[in-house]
């Protein structure tokens, strides 16, 4: 990623696409900026601390969030929060939010990332999902990068989802590996995502 004023562009991936949509206009929204630059320990922790969260709800509270990086950034967690909000008494999806979060921890390699994004959706722990967990998670992906990504409309596009489960899971369910390496091995969607 090339950054530009404190927002990240793809202006260095110029031609970056998924699936036909030009990816290469979509910046970072200011209020996400500080939750992007997450090392691999800070992202597992952000993760195991998600699972630990939404086995008692699927609804993530914005002290929960403050409970994970600290009171001294509550300023920072309203504006993230603020991105989500659904008028539900600072309450947020918690599965939109955690992908979009782990997705753009730039500083952590893709595959890492792809896997982290997994580990929220296999329910039973076996590294193993359904069609629907997949298209759930792919569906909850393309919701929260929607909200913390400027021009990012190209996420919304209709059968994006479809497309996403025909490519990565054409014969019911897969592994979870089976699935990061049919993501990094499809040029069009890793350099996508590469470029976020």
């Amino acid at each position: 990623s090339v950054w530009t004023d404190g927002l990240p562009t793809l202006d260095g991936c110029s031609r970056a696409t998924a699936m036909g949509a030009d990816a290469s206009r979509a910046q970072l929204h200011p209020g996400a900026e500080p939750f992007v630059g997450w090392d691999d320990a800070t992202l597992e922790s952000f993760v195991d601390f998600i699972l630990r969260c939404s086995v008692v709800s699927v609804r993530m509270s914005k002290w929960n969030m403050v409970e994970f990086v600290g009171t001294q950034k509550i300023q920072q967690v309203g504006d993230l929060f603020a991105l989500f909000d659904s008028g539900q008494e600072a309450c947020v999806n918690v599965l939109p939010f955690a992908c979009s979060l782990v997705l753009l921890s730039l500083d952590v390699p893709l595959e890492a990332r792809l896997r982290s994004c997994l580990r929220l959706v296999d329910w039973a722990g076996v590294g193993e999902l359904s069609v629907a967990d997949f298209a759930l998670l792919v569906k909850a992906s393309i919701d929260g990068l929607s909200r913390v990504l400027v021009g990012a409309s190209w996420l919304r596009r209709d059968g994006i989802v479809r497309e996403l489960c025909r490519r990565l899971l054409p014969e019911g369910s897969r592994s979870a590996s089976s699935i990061v390496e049919a993501a990094l091995g499809d040029e069009a969607l890793s350099a996508a995502l590469l470029c976020l």
